[in-house]
C-alpha cells in the first residue's frame, strides 16, 4: 500500500491529499462489514473544501482528460446542493446496544490468553478488537454524526462506498509528504484528561513514567522506522511527549 500511495502522490498535483487505510491483517477474511472496503482502500475526494488558517479553498480532483462538459455540469448541481444543506442539521436518535461480539465472558478469556503469551515472548504486541452492534431509534444521517465530532482536535472522516458508510474519528496522522520529506506519527498510551489543570498535569506524568506505555509507544516507533526505511535516505525520530485532545492525551 505505501509503495502504491507514494507512487500516486509523485503523480498528484501539490496539496492533493489521499484518505483511507488498510486492515491490520490484509490477508485475514473479511467480516461482511467490511466486504465493501476490501482489504484496503485509498482515495482522493473529486470534490474538497478546506481551511487553512483564515481561508478557505474549493478544489476539483479529477484525471486529466475527464473533466468535460457532462463533468462540469455534474460539479455545478453540486455545488448549487451545497446551499440546500439543512441547518441545523437532524437531531441524532439514540441508539440501543444489542450485543457485543464476542462476549464479556469469551472477550475476558481472550485478553488473559494474551497476556500469558506476551508474557511467556510469544509476541511483544497483540490488539484486540471486538464488534459493538447498535440498533438506531430512528434514521441514522452520517452527516450529522459526522457534525457533532468536527471540532474534537481528531481528523474525522466518512466514506460511503456501496452500500455502506465507514466513519471514524484517528487522532493521528497515518502519512504526510511535502516535496522530498515525509511525516507520519506514533501515538500509543493512553490516559483520560484530567478535571483540573493539577489533576490532568498528574495524568500526563502517569502516563510519561508508565514502563507499560513507553514501551507500546516504542514498538509503533520501531515499526513505523522499519517500514519508511527502505523508502527514505534518513530517518529521524522526536522526543517523546504528550499530545492531548478534549477528553484523552496519548504518547506522542
Amino acid at each position: 500500500f505505501l509503495n502504491t500511495i507514494l507512487h500516486d502522490l509523485d503523480r498528484a498535483p501539490e496539496g492533493v491529499r489521499l484518505g483511507g487505510g488498510w486492515a491490520m491483517d490484509p490477508c485475514a477474511a473479511r467480516d461482511a462489514s467490511w466486504v465493501d472496503f476490501g482489504s484496503g482502500f485509498f482515495w482522493a475526494p473529486i470534490l474538497e473544501w478546506g481551511r487553512r488558517g483564515k481561508e478557505a479553498y474549493l478544489a476539483v480532483n479529477l484525471p486529466e482528460g475527464m473533466l468535460d462538459a457532462d463533468r462540469l455540469g455534474e460539479l455545478d448541481e453540486v455545488l448549487a446542493r451545497l446551499g440546500e444543506l439543512p441547518r441545523p442539521l437532524p437531531e441524532i436518535p439514540q441508539g440501543k446496544v444489542v450485543d457485543h461480539q464476542p462476549g464479556e465472558a469469551q472477550w475476558l478469556k481472550r485478553v488473559e490468553g494474551v497476556l500469558g503469551e506476551i508474557k511467556r515472548g510469544t509476541y511483544r504486541k497483540i490488539v484486540l478488537a471486538r464488534k459493538t452492534r447498535v440498533e438506531m431509534g430512528g434514521g441514522a444521517d452520517p452527516a450529522a454524526y459526522l457534525a457533532t465530532r468536527m471540532h474534537s482536535g481528531l481528523d474525522v472522516f466518512l466514506l460511503r462506498r456501496a452500500g455502506s458508510v465507514f466513519w471514524g474519528l484517528s487522532p493521528e496522522r497515518l502519512i504526510s509528504r511535502n516535496r522530498e520529506q515525509i511525516w507520519s506519527e506514533a501515538l500509543a498510551g493512553t490516559r483520560p484528561r484530567g478535571a483540573n489543570t493539577a489533576d490532568d498535569k498528574k495524568l500526563e506524568r502517569e502516563l510519561l513514567g508508565s514502563e507499560k506505555d513507553r514501551r507500546e509507544q516504542d514498538l509503533v516507533r520501531e515499526f513505523i522506522e522499519g517500514t519508511m526505511g527502505p523508502w527514505c535516505s534518513r530517518v529521524q525520530t522526536g522526543i517523546t511527549q504528550v499530545r492531548k485532545f478534549r477528553s484523552i492525551q496519548h504518547l506522542y
